[in-house]
């Protein structure tokens, strides 16, 4: 996930949710502007789109769109090694948690728990990872060694701040 808004030494102030609960407030730090607010209400159980909008006041429609699309259906994906301990020890227990941190704000934190739904090898998982690759850097991963990708499926997302 790529940094929300811009640090206050940047000379602009921090954009925000206006939202209070614990993820929001975790996200005006870390994370994809809106797209773990999208995952907690989806959450939450299958809704329409004016249902979302319903739950997220302040995201437009035309951003609100494009994090939906950003998912692969309702799933997470990362990507690692075929041969990796991470690979083996989800292949033995697919339960895992994600936590997103910033650098510069290591106390602050939005975390995701699921299950792994789906592991992707071969042409199936080039299609995500080079889908994801070209929204950051502009063109296909780099690094064309084997990989695998996991689809996990979210079952809580929560904001935590320390100290």
């Amino acid at each position: 996930m790529r940094v929300g808004g811009l640090p206050a030494s940047a000379g602009r102030a921090m954009r925000t949710y206006g939202d209070r609960c614990g993820i929001a407030r975790a996200l005006d730090i870390v994370g994809e502007r809106w797209a773990l607010l999208v995952v907690r209400e989806l959450l939450l159980g299958p809704k329409r789109f004016t249902d979302l909008r319903a739950g997220l006041p302040n995201v437009g429609p035309d951003v609100l769109a494009q994090r939906l699309r950003d998912l692969e259906g309702d799933r997470i994906a990362f990507l690692t090694g075929p041969g990796s301990r991470k690979a083996r020890n989800l292949d033995r227990d697919p339960r895992l948690a994600i936590s997103i941190t910033r650098q510069d704000q290591p106390y602050q934190m939005a975390q995701v728990r699921g299950r792994v739904a789906e592991r992707l090898e071969g042409d199936a998982a080039w299609k995500v990872i080079d889908r994801i690759s070209h929204k950051y850097i502009g063109q296909p991963y780099p690094m064309r060694t084997d990989r695998v990708v996991f689809l996990v499926e979210p079952e809580r997302a929560w904001g935590q701040t320390f100290g």
